[in-house]
C-alpha cells in the first residue's frame, strides 16, 4: 500500500512521535485514525495518487478527514526524514553523476500559462534529478515552471555551480538539453555530414549509461503524486516534491531500526 516495509513505516512513526507530534489531544474528541493509520493513509495517497475520496473510502473516513491528515503530516513526514537526504557535495563525491529532468504534471492552471512545457506537451513543474551509473538516486532538485529548459533549471537549482569541479573532471554526464555547460553529451551531427565510427560508438556508449538516469527516475515516479497529476494547490508543490525525495532517500537507505 505505502511502498515501503511495514518495519519501515513503524520506524517512521516512532521518529514522529520523538519528534513531537501529538496526535491525540488530553481531553476533547479522538481523532477517527490513529497515529500509524494515518502515516499509512498519507503516504499510501502519496504513493498512488488516487483521489482523497477513494483514501477515505479505503480507511473507513470522509475526505475531508484524510485532507486534514495529509496537511497535518507531510511537513513533520519531511522533517524527520531529512538526514537520509545527503548533502549534494557528500552524494557525488568520487561519483560519475548523470543529470537529466522531468515533469510533474499538474494539468492546465487557470493563470498559469508558464507550466507548460513544450517539449512534452503538458503542464507540470520541472524537476532536475541526478543518478549514478547504477540508476541510484543523488539528488532532487527544487521544482521550476514547467516552461523551464533543462540548461536553465540546471543553473538556476544551483547544480551547475555545485557541479562545477565535477564537469571540469568530465564527471557529470547529460544530454543534448544542457549545450552550453561543460557536461560529457553526445556529438551531434553535423549538417550535411555524418559522424565518423568513432563518434557513433562513443555516442553509443554514452546513451548506454544514460539509461541509468531514467531508470532512476522511473523508481522515484513509483511515487504516483509525482508522476500522474499532482491535483493539490500550487504552494503545496515544493513540499510535496520535498516529502517525496525524503521517501525515496528512507526506502532506499534503510537498514532496520536505529
Amino acid at each position: 500500500m505505502t511502498g515501503l516495509e511495514v518495519e519501515q513505516v513503524t520506524e517512521l512513526v516512532c521518529r514522529l512521535v520523538d519528534y513531537g507530534v501529538v496526535w491525540d489531544a488530553p481531553v476533547g474528541r479522538r481523532r477517527e485514525l490513529e497515529l500509524f493509520e494515518a502515516v499509512v493513509a498519507t503516504l499510501f495517497y502519496y504513493r498512488h495518487n488516487v483521489s482523497q475520496e477513494v483514501v477515505g473510502a479505503v480507511f473507513g473516513v470522509s475526505q475531508p478527514n484524510i485532507c486534514r491528515v495529509i496537511n497535518e503530516l507531510e511537513e513533520p513526514i519531511a522533517a524527520v526524514l531529512d538526514r537520509e537526504v545527503p548533502e549534494l557535495a557528500e552524494a557525488i563525491q568520487g561519483r560519475v553523476v548523470i543529470a537529466d529532468g522531468t515533469l510533474v504534471p499538474t494539468g492546465n492552471r487557470a493563470g498559469h500559462r508558464e507550466l507548460y512545457s513544450g517539449k512534452r506537451r503538458e503542464a507540470g513543474a520541472a524537476v532536475q534529478l541526478l543518478s549514478d551509473t547504477d540508476g541510484g538516486l543523488v539528488h532532487v532538485g527544487e521544482p521550476l515552471v514547467g516552461s523551464t529548459h533543462d540548461v536553465t533549471a540546471f543553473r538556476e537549482t544551483g547544480l551547475a555551480d555545485a557541479l562545477e569541479d565535477h564537469m571540469a573532471a568530465n564527471l557529470v554526464f547529460g544530454d543534448p538539453g544542457y549545450l552550453g555547460e561543460p557536461l560529457v553529451m553526445p556529438v551531434k551531427k553535423p549538417r550535411g555530414g555524418e559522424l565518423s565510427p568513432t563518434q557513433q560508438q562513443a555516442n553509443k556508449h554514452l546513451s548506454g549509461l544514460r539509461v541509468a538516469v531514467e531508470r532512476c527516475i522511473a523508481h522515484f515516479k513509483n511515487w504516483k503524486i509525482v508522476a500522474t497529476g499532482y491535483r493539490r494547490p500550487l504552494r503545496k508543490l515544493a513540499m510535496c516534491l520535498k516529502t517525496v525525495t525524503a521517501l525515496e532517500f528512507y526506502r532506499l537507505n534503510w537498514r532496520g531500526f536505529e
